[in-house]
């Protein structure tokens, strides 16, 4: 299943406003999970906060998003990592992916065809081969109906 999400500190304006910014509810309670293991984390700061100083951290890498927060994984691992390995396993020759955030981007280095989102951030954008609306716009229904990639076959099909 989904793994828990888990509030440590107190909420602040920034944790807010990245929130509302994906339409996702703040976790409940503040929760010691210090006999759990944690997999993943997300920083709040400022818009455009520098997080220099956590990335120097030793063991864990910090991948800034399009809002007022920043995802902390582990070093080497990420989307990218997951579907690389997924695809060795299922010996699938290459895949489509979407995003819309600088934590897409080494996703998007590997995909045969990448996809922003219309509210991607500007270097999603950039590095996609193709952009669609956005996610309350119907974003990948809308890339289904109007992009080539998905009306035509190709030889690694």
């Amino acid at each position: 299943g989904t793994p828990d999400w888990y509030q440590f500190g107190e909420v602040n304006a920034d944790q807010i406003k990245a929130h509302e910014f994906f339409h996702f509810p703040i976790p409940g309670p503040i929760h010691d999970s210090s006999k759990e293991p944690v997999y993943m984390m997300v920083g709040f700061g400022s818009l455009h906060h520098d997080y220099k100083e956590y990335a120097q951290i030793k063991g864990i890498q910090i991948i800034p998003g399009q809002s007022t927060y920043c995802d902390i994984v582990a070093a080497g691992s990420g989307k990218e990592q997951g579907i690389l390995a997924a695809q060795a396993q299922l010996h699938f020759p290459s895949y489509l992916a979407f995003g819309d955030s600088d934590n897409d981007l080494g996703m998007f280095s590997h995909a045969r065809y990448a996809i922003a989102m219309g509210q991607g951030s500007q270097l999603a954008k950039q590095k996609a081969h193709w952009i669609t609306s956005s996610v309350q716009e119907n974003g990948i229904l809308y890339a289904w109906n109007h992009c080539d990639i998905f009306h035509h076959k190709h030889a690694d099909q």
